[in-house]
């Protein structure tokens, strides 16, 4: 996206510092919050047991459900509940740590389903079918971490790009979702960690490895890959304790011609390792001086974390909710069903029924509407024979509801739907 940019800005000469850059993953960030210190892909490892249900009348979804604690599989030799398999961690799941919470947050970006009509295919005669399109929501904030060779290569890069970080649009994703871009410039301290022997290796980004002699991709990684990554010579007793490790195909566009690009296999990020051996150290310090490994790391493939885990703590980020929240359709609507049940036998007809019905949605302004709840009132006095019926109407009750509510509108819906529940009731009782 930033070359992307660079080119179509009049910027084709900046295109060259990309190859002193690393462009790392642009991972979303919760709603409540703006910036963190880490955000990662949800190490693979980290099993939860399947929600349930807050009452036990109501399906596990339903009303929300109690946070489940999590296991980190990678580095806990005790296991969840044995009768039922453990829940993994989902494809769009991440976790963040900010410096103001001891915790890690777990969560998910939100993303709606949209239909949309497919192409139809010129000289078939078939029918254009529905397909459905997830996107992420609008309003997402994503972090993401660009890492510069020196401070020449930052400095030119900031004047190349000094209109996109003062407020202009930068075009996302194949569409060109446009988004607005802020920076925060950080200065690389040496680090400071200690290793022991016993230690872990998380993905953060997808690897890509290279087999023997550059054929094929690799689908694992072991000891002796790790020291030639590295650059160390394995010892005996140096070990992979325990891995969770997955594959997935890569594939992307080149930012110049827009085709796609041949795909790739790679390790999965979330993808993790628990290293043991005595002086295994030696290997953690070897991994930790490289900024990433394996092939295409300026495009941000490779980048890892040692000792991110295990994980204990997990919380979930301050703000959004699993309970459903009720619309104002669906609270008319429950509001409606209690006042249809209220109807006393013998009621009014079916046709009296969707009369008033007719009526109050063809009435265009609040005189009209209470002229005609004053009508259904006064019938029984007015006709006493064919207006008996709505004796055993609810009127008292429904103008009490009527009065909770403003927009007439919405006085109108609650009184379709009042009918609409007292439809099948009515049917129900012929039968």
């Amino acid at each position: 996206a930033l070359i992307d940019w660079a080119i179509h800005n009049g910027q084709s000469e900046s295109v060259a510092l990309f190859n002193h850059i690393s462009v790392g993953d642009a991972l979303p960030l919760p709603e409540s919050l703006a910036t963190a210190d880490i955000v990662l892909p949800i190490p693979l490892s980290i099993l939860t047991e399947k929600p349930k249900a807050a009452h036990a009348d109501h399906p596990w979804w339903a009303g929300g459900s109690p946070p489940m604690p999590a296991l980190d599989s990678l580095c806990e030799d005790r296991k969840p509940d044995e009768k039922e398999k453990p829940k993994r961690p989902g494809v769009h799941e991440y976790l963040c740590h900010s410096g103001n919470s001891g915790a890690w947050l777990r969560y998910a970006p939100a993303m709606p389903v949209r239909l949309r009509n497919a192409t139809p295919k010129r000289g078939s005669g078939e029918e254009a079918n529905l397909f459905s399109l997830e996107e992420i929501a609008e309003e997402t904030r994503f972090q993401a971490k660009l890492r510069f060779e020196d401070e020449t290569v930052a400095r030119d890069f900031l004047e190349a790009f000094a209109l996109l970080l003062s407020g202009d649009w930068l075009a996302l994703g194949r569409g060109g979702q446009p988004a607005i871009v802020e920076s925060l410039i950080v200065l690389q301290e040496p680090s400071s960690t200690t290793f022991t022997d016993d230690w872990t290796l998380t993905l953060i980004s997808d690897l890509i490895l290279l087999g023997e002699q550059h054929l094929g991709f690799l689908d694992h990684l072991d000891i002796k890959r790790l020291c030639q990554l590295a650059g160390v010579e394995k010892r005996d007793g140096w070990a992979v304790d325990k891995a969770v490790v997955e594959t997935e195909s890569v594939h992307g566009f080149n930012a110049v011609s827009g085709l796609h690009r041949a795909p790739a296999l790679a390790i999965r990020r979330g993808s993790c390792w628990r290293i043991t051996g005595p002086g295994s150290a030696e290997l953690a310090r070897a991994l930790a001086k490289n900024l990433a490994l394996g092939e295409r790391t300026a495009e941000g493939f490779g980048r890892f974390l040692i000792n991110a885990q295990p994980i204990i703590e997990i919380d979930r980020p301050g703000s959004g909710s699993d309970a459903p929240q009720d619309n104002r359709n669906e609270t008319l609507l429950a509001i409606a069903r209690k006042l249809a049940r209220k109807i006393k036998d013998p009621g009014p007809s079916l046709s009296q029924l969707q009369w008033l019905r007719e009526q109050v949605l063809a009435a265009e302004d609040d005189a009209r509407f209470n002229s005609l709840l004053e009508e259904i009132k006064t019938a029984p006095q007015r006709r006493p024979q064919g207006g008996k019926a709505w004796e055993n109407f609810p009127s008292l009750r429904l103008r009490e509801e009527l009065a909770k509510i403003e927009k007439l509108s919405e006085k109108r819906q609650l009184i379709s739907y009042l009918v609409q529940w007292r439809v099948p009731q009515e049917k129900e009782q012929r039968q």
